[in-house]
């Protein structure tokens, strides 16, 4: 397993830097929540800690960070321990992998050093859904079960147009027929927001235009590995969101799902949610989302 983790914080310049690299730096303070010191880069980042449920993992986006996950916390069970997995690339840039199958495999491994047996709870995000789904056929090909697989408005190949094939998300160049090359990303603020949640007031954050620089090789980096994926077949369900806003929402629920459905072998259960692409895990919608995600957790054992 690539262990890559390590405490980080920001340069004056808005760039990473592993923590052990700016001990006795001044001026430079360890973001903080709870009074601790958090690894904001670590491969697997305890996103909420504590609980005895069945732990749900989220998958990062095409930024290669699982920071913007925190605005689901409040919406979930405050004893579910929820983890985000990291590209493990950004303390140590020869350790960006070089497909999907080995983020996965790596993954996977990092997933069961948590929670050695399932069942195993998913989630993912844009491309985060790729991942998601191709980790959720990697733990049942282990003979793990897979409980819950929850994809927001993420669909195989990283790209769609925007007509009968599905909806256009990361990853999205346009094709010789015409259809517009614009490349769509994720809003870097989303990770930015996640961050401010998970540390609270007083935390120092990045300069917006430092933190784009920062992460751009990382979602170039994913975009590829994404447009070179085709998933194996995973053998459950799925609970799939569909955002039903703005100019990449020209798809219909059934459409959307049909996308998924020679790599999800059983039902996949759609739900719009009145947001474009890049807001889903904002406001009202992240509290959507939340609750429709808690409705289908593993329920804890009753111990008598």
């Amino acid at each position: 397993m690539l262990r890559t983790g390590r405490r980080a914080a920001w340069t004056s310049d808005g760039l990473v830097q592993p923590r052990a690299a700016l001990d006795g730096v001044a001026g430079l303070t360890a973001p903080r929540r709870a009074g601790r010191r958090r690894d904001d880069l670590d491969a697997l980042l305890a996103l909420q800690r504590g609980g005895s449920r069945t732990p749900l993992f989220c998958l990062h986006h095409s930024t290669g960070l699982a920071w913007s996950y925190a605005a689901l916390l409040r919406h979930l069970p405050q004893d579910l321990p929820v983890y985000g997995l990291q590209t493990p690339g950004f303390t140590d840039r020869r350790a960006m992998p070089g497909s999907v199958p080995e983020l996965v495999a790596d993954y996977v491994e990092r997933i069961r050093s948590v929670q050695p047996e399932g069942p195993y709870q998913l989630l993912g995000w844009s491309f985060g859904a790729v991942l998601a789904q191709a980790v959720a056929a990697e733990l049942e090909a282990q003979g793990a079960e897979v409980a819950l697989l929850a994809l927001l408005d993420g669909y195989p190949g990283g790209h769609h147009r925007r007509d009968e094939d599905g909806p256009r998300q990361d990853g999205d160049r346009g094709d010789a027929a015409g259809v517009d090359g614009t490349l769509v990303r994720i809003d870097g603020a989303a990770d930015q927001e996640g961050r401010a949640l998970l540390d609270g007031p007083g935390a120092m954050s990045p300069p917006a235009d430092s933190f784009t620089v920062n992460v751009e090789e990382t979602k170039e980096h994913m975009i590829r590995l994404a447009q070179g994926h085709t998933p194996r077949r995973f053998g459950g369900g799925a609970l799939l969101f569909l955002a039903t806003e703005g100019d990449l929402a020209q798809v219909s629920l059934a459409a959307a799902r049909s996308t998924w459905e020679r790599y999800i072998a059983e039902p996949i259960e759609g739900i719009e949610i009145a947001a474009d692409h890049v807001g889903m895990l904002r406001g009202t919608h992240a509290e959507t989302i939340g609750r429709e995600v808690a409705r289908r957790l593993v329920t804890p054992e009753t111990t008598s």
